[in-house]
C-alpha cells in the first residue's frame, strides 16, 4: 500500500497527461489545423511519460526505504 501511495502521483501526472492528448486530439479532429499541435505535445509528453511508467512499473518497496532513509536525515 505504501508504494501504491508513494506511486500515486506519478500515476495522476500520467493520467492526466492522456487526457490532455485525448483533447488535443479531439480538437484536431474539428479543426485539422492543430493535428501539428497535437501531434508536437503528445510527442514530447511520450518520454516523461514512457520514463514515469516504467519507474513505477519496475519499482519496488526498496524506494520506501530508501526515501525513508533519506527523510530522516533532516530529523
Amino acid at each position: 500500500m505504501g508504494y501504491a501511495l508513494m506511486s500515486a502521483q506519478s500515476l495522476a501526472e500520467v493520467v492526466s497527461s492522456v487526457i490532455a492528448g485525448a483533447e488535443l486530439l479531439s480538437q484536431a479532429k474539428a479543426d485539422p489545423r492543430r493535428l501539428d499541435l497535437a501531434a508536437s505535445w503528445i510527442n514530447r509528453q511520450m518520454v516523461d511519460l514512457e520514463s514515469r511508467c516504467r519507474r513505477i512499473k519496475e519499482g519496488s518497496s526498496d524506494r520506501l526505504d530508501r526515501c525513508a532513509a533519506i527523510i530522516a536525515l533532516n530529523d
